[in-house]
């Protein structure tokens, strides 16, 4: 029987009587939830914004993004792109108000990819000198030992992810949806720097191929995967690795997408990638069946952020930090 003033309890009993009391009748509580795919940089649905801002104005917009997803419910967060220890180490000593990040540093894109903002006339970006070091949410490498040396680097400024774009995307400027991106070469180096550094990589992977390709070189999170088939999602299966779906972003994209930032140019390649979400929702439930692990991953931009209310199936296996 608990006994308040047993001397051997005191520790826990005084910190007990420091603590607020919340009147609870009537409420329902409930643990914080887990959003495994979030860009907490990303202001603007344009990401080649951040390349014509300073970093103080960058991380200044950046606050009440995250203070939102906290007071939305969300205590952790993965960012797959963006945030950087500065902010991770800001949220846990108090500085400001946030969920837990998890985070990857810059994604990890080839020339031309999915990471590379620079338009086709543009040699480098505005702000930032080199490929690496500028302030959207990826970082070029190409060859083996520029994406050994990639990853070394997110390793070192606290990566607990990295994040691979291994196909084309929505809001990259010259790719194409379909691209492959890095060779097998490249990919299987990266999950091996990695696995050396006892982290893991996600991707960035729409088609089937592009799906099929990062989970046999070793890839255990596939972002979006709205292409992906059956027997992707098999080979899914049989290796553990997780699918994390992104299902409100086309939608919203179309809906007020250049209100947001997005270019009107992108919006041929949401109306095919909208198409094949509600595909994804069919696999989903596929993958669902097949036993495919499936944390909620929104990876929405802008005032979309606030429309992250609702979360499917918790991620903690995704989000273990170094």
């Amino acid at each position: 029987m608990f006994e308040p003033d047993d001397p051997v309890l005191a520790p826990v009993t005084n910190l007990l009587r420091e603590c607020d009391e919340i009147d609870c009748q009537g409420m329902t509580v409930m643990p914080g939830m887990i959003d495994s795919h979030v860009h907490v940089t990303a202001s603007s649905a344009d990401l080649r914004k951040p390349a014509f801002m300073t970093p103080s104005l960058l991380y200044a917009r950046s606050v009440p993004i995250l203070e939102g997803m906290l007071m939305r419910g969300f205590t952790t967060v993965r960012d797959c792109g963006g945030a950087d220890h500065g902010l991770a180490e800001a949220v846990e000593e108090g500085t400001l108000k946030g969920p837990r990040i998890i985070h990857c540093g810059k994604a990890l894109s080839q020339t031309g990819g999915h990471g590379d903002f620079r338009a086709a006339a543009e040699n480098q970006l505005p702000f930032g000198s080199c490929r690496c070091c500028n302030f959207t949410i990826g970082r070029v490498c190409d060859g083996i030992t520029a994406c050994r040396e990639a990853v070394r680097d997110e390793v070192r400024k606290g990566a607990s992810h990295i994040k691979i774009m291994a196909s084309g995307g929505v809001a990259s400027p010259t790719d194409r949806l379909e691209n492959l991106q890095f060779s097998e070469e490249e990919l299987n180096a990266i999950v091996e720097e990695a696995t050396n550094a006892k982290i893991y990589c996600c991707a960035h992977a729409y088609t089937d191929e592009a799906v099929e390709r990062a989970v046999r070189c070793g890839v255990r999170s596939i972002e979006h995967g709205n292409y992906a088939g059956n027997a992707t999602l098999d080979l899914m299966k049989q290796k553990e690795v997780f699918l994390v779906p992104t299902l409100i972003t086309y939608d919203r994209l179309k809906k007020d997408g250049v209100a947001g930032g997005t270019a009107e140019r992108r919006y041929l390649r949401l109306e095919a990638t909208e198409i094949s979400a509600r595909r994804r929702r069919i696999s989903s439930h596929l993958a669902r069946a097949d036993a495919v692990t499936s944390p909620s991953g929104e990876c929405v931009m802008a005032s979309r952020h606030a429309e992250k209310l609702f979360v499917t199936r918790f991620g903690k296996a995704l989000l273990t930090s170094r």
